[in-house]
């Protein structure tokens, strides 16, 4: 176990150097924080998204006793210690997922070596640490996903331990509860499960369990929410004034003309409204992306400056790592149609990326290099299958270099990572494209 040892004490290492800082309001924050700070007023707010990162994030403020009277109003804006936290949950997420990707290339056959690399690679991948840094949740989501793929990988391995496949659901469930693109971890495992047995009546009675689980937690999540949002608010507006009728103060509450919406009513329509401004979202931004430029990294996020200081932060991979991804998950993808090879391992890998990757393109609204992530992870361990049928003589210099050259460039782009000062000729330097800036 001194690999997987080794991989949480380097990913403790990355992800809490300078931890909280800066002490100001990053990116998403400005929502984010004031949806925790809804639960506390119990005003009414709406997302696009479902609330159990936030719900989780309130449990954890009341832990730590976290002041919510916060200023979230704009990036750059003072966050008190206490608030600042609260980013320690999203963190955590990203100290787990080096350590579960591992275990996930050991149940795949990957030699522990190889393994170890991926973990490596996951840890000095820049945009996934400095995405987990921060009070946003893909992190989370991502960790739940690939946590439910492992215990699934350990269950397809002794079937006779069928609670895995309940906890595995568990925390597919959990996904999907924090972005409907948590969506896609449940439907790669259904989807696996159907090439790997060719049973039917398996995969129907898995399907089953994913789908009691699922909707059961899922409405759970809701009910818990809206137990905590008894008064109107910013997000009231969206609702219907059925809807509406249920929260104390708004315009409807004492309207006897309005009947009000029950509890199922009021979860359908919050998910029809989410679906709906999810699909109808035309706000555009300066650093938003097309799917078809994430796996080459073309376009960063800014996530905050401090012009004084000369300190910033960008949503910018390692570019080895992206690129070598890239390039290894388009060569798995085609070896797929080549005869005479086991694509057992293939299949799940270039599944999973493709399940992660592909309803992007049919999404039309604003999107960003983030949602690439759950793609980018399945395509580094791509790399590792490519490491790993290597000779065995050759298999651990090719790693070890692969490494050294991504732990360079790991510490080259650190400073935009963790918000160090650079000067303006520094900062143009790491600027290897002009859409990165």
């Amino acid at each position: 176990m001194i690999f997987p040892l080794i991989l949480t004490i380097l990913s403790l290492f990355t992800h809490l150097l300078f931890f909280g800082q800066p002490y100001a309001v990053v990116f998403d924050e400005v929502y984010n924080g004031s949806f925790i700070s809804a639960y506390y007023s119990g005003e009414y707010y709406f997302d696009i998204h479902p609330p159990l990162a936030k719900i989780l994030m309130k449990f954890a403020g009341d832990i730590i006793n976290i002041p919510y009277n916060v200023d979230f109003g704009s990036i750059g804006n003072e966050l008190p210690l206490s608030f600042v936290l609260l980013r320690i949950l999203p963190l955590l997420a990203g100290v787990m997922l080096p350590i579960v990707i591992y275990f996930i290339c050991r149940h795949i056959n990957f030699s522990k070596t190889v393994s170890f690399a991926v973990g490596l690679l996951i840890i000095l991948e820049n945009s996934l640490l400095v995405h987990s840094r921060f009070i946003l949740f893909d992190s989370m989501m991502i960790f739940f996903g690939f946590s439910a793929i492992l215990l699934y990988l350990i269950y397809s391995k002794q079937e006779n331990r069928r609670y895995l496949v309940w906890f595995s659901a568990i925390l597919a469930s959990l996904a999907c509860g924090i972005k409907w693109t948590g969506f896609a971890f449940p439907l790669f495992i259904i989807l696996y499960e159907i090439y790997r047995v060719k049973d039917f009546r398996k995969v129907i009675k898995m399907l089953a369990v994913y789908a009691v689980i699922g909707l059961i937690i899922y409405i759970s999540i809701f009910a818990i929410h809206f137990s905590y949002l008894k008064y109107t608010g910013k997000g009231s507006d969206f609702m219907t004034d059925r809807f509406q009728k249920t929260l104390i103060y708004s315009a409807y509450y004492d309207n006897q003309n309005v009947e009000p919406r029950g509890f199922f009513g009021k979860f359908m329509e919050l998910n029809y409204k989410m679906y709906e401004a999810n699909n109808t979202l035309t706000a555009t931004h300066d650093y938003a992306s097309k799917w078809y430029t994430w796996p080459f990294m073309i376009r960063s996020v800014f996530y905050f400056q401090d012009i004084e200081e000369g300190r910033y932060i960008y949503l910018l991979g390692n570019p080895l790592i992206y690129l070598l991804g890239t390039f290894s998950i388009i060569l798995l993808i085609r070896s797929l149609f080549r005869k005479g090879i086991d694509k057992k391992v293939i299949t799940f890998i270039s599944l999973g990326y493709l399940v992660n990757f592909i309803p992007f393109i049919f999404i039309g609204r604003v999107m960003f290099l983030y949602h690439y992530e759950a793609a980018l992870v399945f395509s580094i361990i791509a790399i590792g299958y490519w490491l790993d049928s290597i000779d065995t003589e050759k298999k651990k210099a090719v790693a070890a270099t692969i490494i050294l050259a991504s732990t360079l460039l790991f510490i080259y782009f650190s400073p935009l990572t963790y918000g160090r000062s650079l000067t303006k000729e520094e900062l143009k330097s790491r600027m290897w494209l002009s859409t990165w800036r």
